[in-house]
């Protein structure tokens, strides 16, 4: 019985695929951030016309964080359902 029978490349693709996702989600939050306090400040110059496209950018990406951050764990398992199946069949 193997304890680590693990094919290294496709260690290296979860490492790198993981790499990728923590870099994109972060990214993605700190956009967040970013319309959020642009939308803030606006609205407290009187802009409030121009306030209302940095909300929405936020609300968009907020979404898109949100969504990335429940699917990037899905995508893994999936890629780990694939290898089990290949080890298998």
């Amino acid at each position: 019985m193997t304890v680590f029978a693990v094919e290294s490349h496709l260690l290296i693709e979860v490492v790198w695929v993981s790499f990728l996702a923590c870099i994109g989600i972060s990214v993605l939050f700190s956009l967040v951030i970013v319309g959020a306090a642009r939308a803030g400040d606006a609205r407290k110059a009187g802009h409030s016309l121009a306030a209302a496209p940095w909300f929405l950018l936020a609300v968009v990406l907020l979404v898109g964080f949100l969504v990335g951050g429940t699917d990037v764990p899905a995508r893994i398992k999936a890629m780990r359902r694939k290898t089990n199946r290949e080890r298998q069949g």
